[in-house]
C-alpha cells in the first residue's frame, strides 16, 4: 500500500509539471526560428567554404533544401547558395524514464507540443572564390527570413518582427582574398537553448579561430528583416527594439524584473556568459566574435539563439571542482588536473540519485579524448582519462593531460606573435527531466613560447678598396640558449626585394664581411635577423635596415671638389656619434682628416696646382666601430685665388720707417706676400716675402717723417693665383706748430680708423732724450680728436714726439712718425711807445703800449 502511495505522488508530480509547461509555454504557430550563425572555412584549394545553421523549435515547418545568402558590397559575387547537409536534434537530454524534450515528441504530437526542443540544420556550399580586397565595410553576408517566434519576452512585437542573420569579412593589410588565407571564428559548443530558473548559470559556447587570431566578444543587437536594397548596419535591417527593462547588452532578465536576478554579462576575453534569473520567458540573444589579425579586425560572425527559462522542479546544479593547475605554462610543460562534477540530487521519482554526466569541447583535444598523437589542431594532443561523455550516479570525474610542446606556438613574423591561448570547454551536468541543469567551465591556457632573441642592432658598415663590406652589430641577450643563427639579407633597393645572403651560426661573432658584391660602385642594403626561441626556427624582425656609404666626388672645375653620399640608415643608427669625418689622399697612401660635417655633403677646396686626390668618408659609433665610404676622387687643379691680406697694425719705428704686420692668409697654400706703396699715382710693389708665416715687414726706404704713407698688400700661392689688393692703410704722420708766447706746442696728426678690438683713442709720448726715449705720456685724445697742445714746455730745450692709436683693449698700438721741436725762450723788446694814459675814477691808471715789434724778434 506504501509502495502503491508512492508510486502516485510520482504521476501527480510528473503531471503537474507538464501542466506547468503546457499553461506558460504555449506558443503562436510562426516559422518558430529561434536563431543561428553564418560561418566561412578557407580551403587548401584557396577558396572558401560558407556554412549556415538554423536553430528552430520542432514544432514549426520543415527547413527547405537549400537556401542562398546575399552578399553585400562585393564587387561582382552577389549570392551564395547552400545546400541542407545535416540535422540534428539539440534538445536538454536527461535520464531515459523522462519526461523528455526532444524532436521525436514534438513531430508525433504537435497539438501538445512541450517547449525546448530545438532542431540544428546546417547548410554549406561549394567552394567559391572570392577576388579582391574587402571596402572598409566589409564584405557582408546575409540572411534573412520573414518570421520569429511570437512568444518572445524581450523584444517588442516579435510575433510581427523578421530574422536576420550576418557575419562580415574585413580587408588585412590590403591583401587580396584571393586565394584564401583566413577562415571566419567558428563554434565548438551547441547553444544551450532551455535553462531551468532560480540558479547561477554560466555558459560558453566556445568560439574558436581555426588561425590562432586573437577573439573578442560582445552581445549585439538583433534585426529584423532585410528590406530590399543594399545592407547597411544599423539600418538595413533594422535592429528590433527590447520591450522595457531590457536592451541588447543585458537581453535576461535582470533585476529590474525581479531584485534576484543577476542580469547576463559576458567576458570580452573568453566569451563566458554568466546570469541568474528568477523570470521565466524566452528571450533572444546575439553574441558578436571578432577575429583580429596582428590587431587587424578581419572577420565578425553573430549567434542568435532564443534561450528559454523554464520554472522547472527544484533541482540544483552540479558542482565542479578542479585539482591546481597553471592557466599560463612554457612550451615543454606538463598540465595535469583532475575535473570533479558532484550532485547530491534526486530524479523525479525521489528514490533514483540524479547521474553526472561530463562532456567537453576543444579542437586541442585527441581523438576521443584518449589519443595524443591525433584529432586535435597542434599533437600532441590534450587528453582525459577516459572516453567522453563519461557519467557515474551522484559523482564523476576525469582526469586532463597535456603535454606542451613547441608545436603549440604558432610564430606570426608579421605580428611577432609568441604565444598560444587555447581553451577546453567542459560541460558538467545531470539527467534530472524534463530539463537538467548544468555547469559549464571554461579552461583557458595559454602556451608560451621559449624565450627567442632579438634581431641585432647593426652598428657599423665598411667597403673596402676593393668593394667588399664589412657589417658590424651588437650581440643581442640570448636568455635562455635558445639562438640558432644570424640570417643575413641584402638587396640592391632600400625597398627590396631581400634575397638571403648568409647565414652566421655562432652568437659571439658580431661581424660579417660580404666579398664581391662592387659596393665601391652604389650603396647595398641589409639586414640581420636573428633565429631562435621553439625549434630554433623563430626568425625575429629586424631592427634596422643599414646601408653601405656610397661616396659620389665631382669637380666642378672651379678649384673645389663636390662630396656626396648616402646615409647608413634613416634615420641614423642610434649610437652614431652623427658626424662624419672626411679623408683626403694625397699623396698616394698618405691619408689626412680635411674636414668634418652632420651633413651628407661636403665641399673640399683644392690647395693643390694639379693633384690627383681621392676621398673617403667615415662616421663612428660609440660601440667603437667604424662605418667608412666607398672610395672616389678625380684630378684637380687650385684655380682658387688667396683671400686678400688683412693688416694688424702699421707704425712707423724709431727711424721713422714704416713698420707693419699683418694676418697670416686663411688660404693655406699661400706661398708669399706683396707689399705696395701708393706713389701718388699708383700703387706699386716694394717686396715680396717669401713664405705664409712672413707677416711682418720693415720698410727701410720709407720716408714717413715726411708725409702718411699708404701702403696695400696681396697674396699668391704656390699655383700662382694672386689675390685681390688689400684694404689700403697709412701711417700716422705727426706735426707740430710752436706757441712761443705761451710756451707750447701744438701737435697735429693724421686719423687711424680701425686697430685691434676697436681705435679707443691715441697716447701722446714726449722725450727730451732722443726718437729712442724713453718717452713719457703726457696726455691722450678721445677717437677723433687729431691735435693736443703741449704747454709749459722748459726754455731752450729739444723736445722729441710721437702718437700712438691704441685699441679698446690696450694690446695693440700704432704708433706715428717722431718729431723733433726746440722750445725758445722769446726776447723782450729794446722799447715801447707809451700811446695813451688815462686816469679813471677809481683813481686807476690805464697804460696802452705799442711794442716795437722789430726790436722783439727773436
Amino acid at each position: 500500500m506504501e509502495l502503491k502511495e508512492q508510486k502516485m505522488k510520482q504521476l501527480l508530480r510528473l503531471f503537474l509539471l507538464t501542466a506547468l509547461f503546457s499553461l506558460f509555454f504555449f506558443k503562436a504557430e510562426a516559422s518558430h526560428l529561434m536563431g543561428g550563425e553564418i560561418t566561412w572555412e578557407c580551403q587548401g584549394s584557396g577558396k572558401y567554404i560558407f556554412k549556415l545553421k538554423f536553430y528552430r523549435d520542432c514544432n514549426g515547418t520543415n527547413v527547405p533544401s537549400f537556401v542562398a545568402l546575399q552578399v553585400f558590397n562585393h564587387p561582382s559575387v552577389t549570392s551564395i547558395s547552400l545546400s541542407l547537409v545535416s540535422q540534428t536534434d539539440i534538445s536538454p537530454t536527461c535520464n531515459s524514464a523522462g519526461p523528455a524534450i526532444t524532436c521525436a515528441a514534438a513531430y508525433a504530437d504537435t497539438a501538445n507540443y512541450n517547449p525546448g526542443a530545438v532542431q540544428e540544420s546546417v547548410f554549406q556550399s561549394a567552394p567559391i572564390t572570392l577576388s579582391g580586397v574587402p571596402p572598409a565595410q566589409g564584405w557582408v553576408f546575409v540572411y534573412s527570413d520573414c518570421c520569429r517566434n511570437g512568444s518572445i519576452s524581450n523584444l517588442q512585437n516579435a510575433v510581427t518582427a523578421g530574422f536576420t542573420l550576418r557575419a562580415a569579412m574585413y580587408s588585412y593589410n590590403g591583401q587580396n582574398a584571393d586565394p584564401c588565407f583566413d577562415s571566419s571564428p567558428t563554434f565548438l559548443e551547441s547553444p544551450s537553448t532551455v535553462i531551468c530558473m532560480g540558479s547561477q548559470f554560466t555558459y560558453n559556447h566556445n568560439a574558436f579561430d581555426p588561425d590562432l587570431d586573437s577573439l573578442s566578444f560582445s552581445f549585439a543587437e538583433p534585426l529584423d528583416r532585410l528590406n530590399t536594397g543594399t545592407y547597411v548596419a544599423g539600418v538595413n535591417p533594422p535592429p528590433i527594439p527590447f520591450t522595457t527593462g531590457y536592451n541588447y547588452n543585458s537581453p535576461l532578465p535582470g533585476t529590474t524584473q525581479n531584485p534576484g536576478n543577476s542580469p547576463a554579462v559576458i567576458n570580452s576575453k573568453t566569451g563566458e556568459i554568466s546570469f541568474t534569473s528568477l523570470t521565466q520567458g524566452y528571450f533572444v540573444t546575439v553574441v558578436r566574435v571578432q577575429s583580429w589579425k596582428c590587431g587587424t579586425l578581419v572577420a565578425e560572425i553573430y549567434r542568435e539563439i532564443e534561450v528559454v527559462l523554464l520554472p522547472c522542479a527544484v533541482n540544483a546544479a552540479p558542482t565542479v571542482t578542479y585539482s591546481t593547475y597553471s592557466s599560463t605554462v612554457q612550451a615543454g610543460t606538463l598540465v595535469s588536473f583532475t575535473l570533479n562534477g558532484t550532485d547530491t540530487g534526486m530524479l523525479p521519482d525521489g528514490v533514483t540519485p540524479q547521474s553526472v554526466i561530463i562532456n567537453a569541447s576543444g579542437t586541442q583535444f585527441g581523438t576521443g579524448f584518449t589519443n595524443a598523437s591525433t584529432g586535435c589542431l597542434n599533437p600532441p594532443c590534450a587528453t582525459l582519462s577516459s572516453s567522453l561523455p563519461v557519467s557515474a550516479p551522484t559523482n564523476v570525474s576525469t582526469t586532463f593531460n597535456w603535454q606542451t610542446t613547441c608545436n603549440h606556438i604558432s610564430y606570426n613574423s608579421i605580428c611577432n606573435t609568441l604565444s598560444n591561448t587555447y581553451t577546453f570547454v567542459f560541460r558538467v551536468k545531470d539527467d534530472f527531466c524534463p530539463v537538467p541543469s548544468e555547469k559549464i567551465s571554461t579552461v583557458s591556457i595559454t602556451v608560451l613560447a621559449t624565450p627567442v632573441v632579438k634581431s641585432p642592432k647593426p652598428q657599423c658598415v665598411s667597403v673596402s678598396a676593393t668593394g667588399d663590406v664589412t657589417l658590424t652589430w651588437a650581440i643581442p641577450t640570448d636568455s635562455a640558449g635558445t639562438f640558432t643563427g644570424y640570417f643575413i639579407y641584402s638587396s640592391a633597393s632600400p625597398n627590396g626585394p631581400f634575397t638571403l645572403l648568409d647565414s652566421v651560426m655562432a652568437l659571439a661573432t658580431n661581424t660579417y664581411t660580404h666579398t664581391g658584391t662592387n659596393a665601391n660602385t652604389a650603396p647595398v642594403y641589409y639586414y640581420i635577423q636573428s633565429r631562435s626561441g621553439c625549434f630554433g626556427q623563430v626568425l625575429y624582425p629586424p631592427v634596422d635596415t643599414i646601408a653601405s656609404i656610397h661616396l659620389n666626388v665631382t669637380n666642378p672645375s672651379n678649384g673645389t671638389a663636390v662630396l656626396s653620399w648616402n646615409a647608413i640608415a634613416s634615420p641614423n643608427i642610434p649610437t652614431s656619434i652623427g658626424i662624419y669625418t672626411i679623408y683626403e689622399e694625397h699623396p698616394a697612401g698618405v691619408w689626412t682628416v680635411t674636414g668634418t660635417t652632420t651633413n651628407l655633403s661636403f665641399i673640399d677646396t683644392i690647395y693643390f696646382c694639379n693633384a690627383t686626390i681621392n676621398y673617403r668618408v667615415e662616421i663612428a659609433d660609440n660601440s667603437g666601430c667604424t662605418s667608412v665610404s666607398s672610395v672616389n676622387g678625380g684630378t684637380f687643379q687650385n684655380t682658387i685665388v688667396p683671400f686678400a691680406p688683412v693688416f694688424d697694425t702699421l707704425s712707423v719705428d724709431d727711424a721713422n720707417n714704416a713698420l707693419m704686420s699683418w694676418n697670416i692668409d686663411p688660404s693655406p697654400d699661400v706661398s708669399a706676400y706683396i707689399v705696395y706703396q701708393f706713389n701718388g699715382t699708383a700703387w706699386i710693389p716694394i717686396d715680396t716675402l717669401q713664405g705664409i708665416n712672413s707677416i711682418t715687414y720693415n720698410y727701410l726706404l720709407s720716408n714717413a717723417d715726411a708725409g702718411s704713407e699708404q701702403y696695400r698688400l696681396a697674396a699668391y700661392d704656390s699655383c700662382g693665383n694672386i689675390s685681390p689688393l688689400g684694404i689700403p692703410y697709412s701711417t700716422i704722420h705727426l706735426t707740430s706748430a710752436p706757441e712761443i708766447c705761451l710756451r707750447s706746442v701744438v701737435l697735429t696728426w693724421t686719423d687711424y680708423p680701425t686697430i685691434g678690438t676697436g681705435l679707443a683713442g691715441y697716447k701722446i709720448f714726449q722725450s727730451t732724450t732722443g726718437f729712442t726715449g724713453p718717452f713719457t705720456l703726457v696726455g691722450t685724445t678721445p677717437p677723433g680728436t687729431l691735435t693736443y697742445t703741449v704747454a709749459s714746455l722748459g726754455p731752450q730745450l729739444t723736445y722729441y714726439y710721437k702718437i700712438q692709436a691704441v685699441d679698446s683693449s690696450g694690446a695693440k698700438t700704432a704708433s706715428s712718425n717722431r718729431i723733433t721741436f726746440y722750445s725758445a725762450t722769446p726776447i723782450p723788446p729794446l722799447f715801447s711807445y707809451l700811446r695813451k694814459v688815462s686816469v679813471t675814477n677809481h683813481n686807476q691808471v690805464d697804460v696802452t703800449c705799442h711794442i716795437d715789434v722789430a726790436a722783439s724778434t727773436l
